[in-house]
């Protein structure tokens, strides 16, 4: 378990540096990146095999998942903890996993995160609470990035 840790922690460092380095040197960055995810969403492997294709293409994917969340919610760029929590989930996608957050450890960030990465992948994605205003109120933070 600490060798499978030790690479999704390096794992996150390489994908929060790229993530970092997307920048956009002139125009608008919501068009950049609905323009990315459009190239994307056209190929044609991606239309045959949504999820073959973003697995094999994580190295893109992820980069461009974090960037979009940070773009969306300005200035607040996902935490490392959140980054390792989202690779722990997609590398977990055959087996399931449950994770448990803190409070105040940005568990509506983490769930954002995730649940993009799965529609991308081709899942229909239902995200619940049972907390009324809590599940308002991470709809609308999460509302612009999910656009």
């Amino acid at each position: 378990m600490t060798l499978k840790l030790n690479k999704i922690a390096k794992e996150a460092k390489r994908f929060k540096e790229e993530a970092l380095k997307k920048g956009v040197s002139e125009g608008d960055e919501k068009s950049k990146i609905s323009r990315e995810i459009q190239e994307i969403l056209n190929k044609k492997s991606y239309q045959d095999n949504a999820f073959e294709y973003v697995y094999s293409h994580l190295d893109k994917i992820i980069p461009l998942n974090l960037y979009t969340r940070s773009i969306a919610n300005h200035p607040q760029f996902p935490k490392d903890t959140q980054i390792v929590s989202l690779l722990l989930f997609v590398h977990s996608n055959d087996k399931g996993l449950l994770g448990q957050v803190q409070t105040s450890e940005g568990k509506t960030l983490i769930v954002g995160l995730t649940a993009a990465f799965l529609a991308l992948c081709g899942n229909a994605v239902d995200i619940g609470s049972s907390n009324r205003d809590l599940a308002i109120e991470g709809e609308q933070k999460c509302r612009s990035f999910f656009q």
